[in-house]
């Protein structure tokens, strides 16, 4: 993911593949702490349903992290790459 770190410790996350990758990387998150009984908004939409209607999975939640997982290690993972050697 291309990454840039300031000089006062943060970072940021360059380009437009690293910026759905990062969105990406937080629904997961976000799906895993739901299905522990945990939610990342109070009043928005939940990771479950951001992944179903956003990205078209199927399924309970534990098959939608199965094909978020996959869909990451997969084609986002792809998009970094060609971004890069771009």
């Amino acid at each position: 993911m291309p990454i840039e770190q300031t000089e006062s410790g943060g970072f940021m996350v360059t380009g437009q593949a690293g910026m759905e990758a990062y969105q990406f990387a937080h629904l997961i998150v976000g799906l895993k702490s739901e299905m522990k009984g945990m939610r990342l908004t109070g009043k928005g939409s939940t990771c479950y349903s951001m992944l179903k209607n956003k990205y078209g999975f199927r399924g309970n939640r534990e098959k939608v992290l199965a094909q978020a997982i996959e869909y990451r290690d997969t084609t986002i993972m792809a998009q970094l790459r060609a971004e890069e050697n771009e």
